[in-house]
């Protein structure tokens, strides 16, 4: 796999572009596939509810403490003991925006 810079790395948190496989729409480059990872010592909860993510996360500086994630932009995601990983689509508006650390739209109050 072969990776761009990361889009955000904080004790506990990683998150980066897979540029291995650019995504293009009608020969037009879109993004990468974006790799979000959250471990147990950040992650406080996480929790399916409709089409989002609803994650919780404690003792950051880089991500809200609630915020949720569109299931349309989610490729795949697994937890273990380790902590969450979510794969997001490149091009998508939301990858879009947590690659760019933008969480204000994905706030839950």
């Amino acid at each position: 796999m072969s990776t761009k810079a990361h889009f955000i790395y904080e004790d506990g948190i990683e998150g980066f572009e897979e540029t291995i496989e650019p995504k293009s729409v009608f020969g037009k480059f879109v993004g990468y596939t974006a790799y979000f990872i959250i471990e147990n010592i950040v992650l406080k909860s996480f929790q399916m509810i409709d089409d989002y993510i609803i994650i919780e996360t404690k003792n950051t500086k880089h991500l809200p403490e609630k915020f949720k994630i569109w299931g349309d932009a989610i490729l795949q995601f697994d937890w273990d003991s380790d902590g969450l990983c979510v794969k997001l689509e490149g091009g998508h508006h939301i990858t879009k925006q947590i690659v760019s650390n933008d969480f204000s739209k994905m706030l839950v109050s």
